[in-house]
C-alpha cells in the first residue's frame, strides 16, 4: 500500500513548499508597497536566498 494512499507525496510536498515561500514574497512585497511606498531589491534578492527562489529572467520553475 502506497504511503497515505497518494501516487506520489515528494512531489506534492515539493509543490506545498514553493507555494509557501511564493505566498511569503507576495506578502512581503505588498506590505512593503502599502507601509513604505517603495520595494528595495536588495530585501527582494534576501528573501529569494532565505526561500532558495532564482530568478534569471528564465522561468526556472521545471515541468512536473
Amino acid at each position: 500500500m502506497r504511503y497515505n494512499d497518494r501516487i506520489n507525496p515528494e512531489q506534492s510536498k515539493k509543490i506545498a513548499r514553493n507555494k509557501y515561500a511564493e505566498r511569503h514574497i507576495d506578502k512581503f512585497i505588498k506590505w512593503s508597497v502599502e507601509t513604505r511606498g517603495k520595494l528595495l531589491y536588495k530585501e527582494l534578492e534576501e528573501l529569494h536566498d532565505k526561500y532558495n527562489i532564482k530568478c534569471y529572467g528564465k522561468s526556472n520553475i521545471k515541468q512536473l
